[in-house]
């Protein structure tokens, strides 16, 4: 359940919330228009493989993690 209102409520406005939002909707919307090839590509560049990421978190030999521009 999402609430609606608080007893509390804040003064201030929750930019960084809304832009993460926006940011998020943005990227879906784009990975949505993608086909084929370009796909791929898009989650060859940006997605995180689990395994990979905990092995160079531990310093498993032989893994790196690699961040791409």
């Amino acid at each position: 359940m999402v609430p609606i209102r608080d007893e509390n409520p804040t003064r201030t406005t929750a930019y960084v919330t809304y832009a993460l939002i926006l940011i998020n909707v943005l990227v879906f919307f784009y990975e949505a228009s993608l086909m084929g090839p370009r796909l791929e590509t898009f989650f060859s560049t940006w997605a995180v493989v689990p395994e990979e990421l905990t092995a160079s978190l531990r310093g498993a030999p032989g893994f790196q993690l690699v961040v791409k521009p």
